[in-house]
C-alpha cells in the first residue's frame, strides 16, 4: 500500500513538471520572436521613459534592463544570435538613436567588468585563505612533532582545514553565479542592436 502512494506521489509530481513545462513553451511572450537562427526581443522605448530620471541622458532608464533581463530568461536556444530590436517614438533623430545604443553596450560593458572584477577579489581571497590553511597545517605538523598538546593540535588543525575549505569554496562554488551572469552580460552585449 505504501508503494502505490509513493507510486501516485511520484506521478503527480510528474504531471506538475509536465504542466508547469507547457505553460512555460505556451506562455504568449509577444516580445520574444525565436528562430532557428536568431532571437530578437522587442523593447518598446514608447511608452516608457527611456532615460534614468537624474542622468541627464548619460544612463538609460534600469526599468529598460529589468524588463530585458526578466524577457531573457525566457529564450529557449542561447546559442543562436541574439536580436535586440528597439521601437523608437517617431521623430528620434538618427543621432539619439545611436546614443541609446551605445548606452546599451555601455551598460552591459560596466557589468561584465564588475563580475570580473569580483571573480577576481574572490580568487585572491580564496589564495589568502589556502596560504592560511596551508600555513596552520605546517604549525599543525610541528605542535604534533614536538608533543606540545593534543587540543592544540586539533584546534589548529581545524581551523586549517576551514580556511582551506573556504579557499575551495571561493575558487568553485562562490564564482558560479558571476560566471553565468558574465555569460549572460557577454550574450546581452554583443546581440545585434536594430
Amino acid at each position: 500500500m505504501n508503494k502505490n502512494k509513493e507510486f501516485e506521489k511520484v506521478n503527480a509530481i510528474k504531471d506538475s513538471i509536465l504542466r508547469i513545462n507547457e505553460y512555460i513553451t505556451d506562455s504568449d511572450i509577444t516580445s520574444i520572436e525565436q528562430f532557428e537562427d536568431r532571437t530578437v526581443i522587442s523593447i518598446d522605448l514608447r511608452t516608457s521613459p527611456i532615460y534614468d530620471e537624474y542622468s541627464g541622458k548619460n544612463f538609460l532608464s534600469p526599468d529598460i534592463f529589468e524588463y530585458l533581463e526578466n524577457v531573457f530568461r525566457f529564450i529557449g536556444n542561447k546559442t543562436v544570435p541574439l536580436h535586440i530590436h528597439f521601437i523608437y517614438p517617431e521623430g528620434m533623430s538618427d543621432q539619439e538613436k545611436e546614443h541609446i545604443k551605445n548606452l546599451y553596450r555601455i551598460h552591459y560593458a560596466i557589468a561584465y567588468r564588475e563580475e570580473k572584477k569580483s571573480i577576481k577579489y574572490s580568487n585572491i581571497e580564496g589564495v589568502i585563505f589556502l596560504i592560511i590553511g596551508i600555513i596552520l597545517l605546517s604549525v599543525d605538523y610541528f605542535v604534533n612533532k614536538k608533543n606540545i598538546g593534543a587540543i592544540i593540535s586539533d584546534v589548529v588543525l581545524i581551523f586549517s582545514w576551514v580556511f582551506i575549505w573556504e579557499a575551495c569554496s571561493k575558487f568553485t562554488l562562490a564564482n558560479f553565479e558571476s560566471r553565468l551572469q558574465i555569460s549572460k552580460d557577454t550574450i546581452l552585449f554583443t546581440a545585434n542592436i536594430e
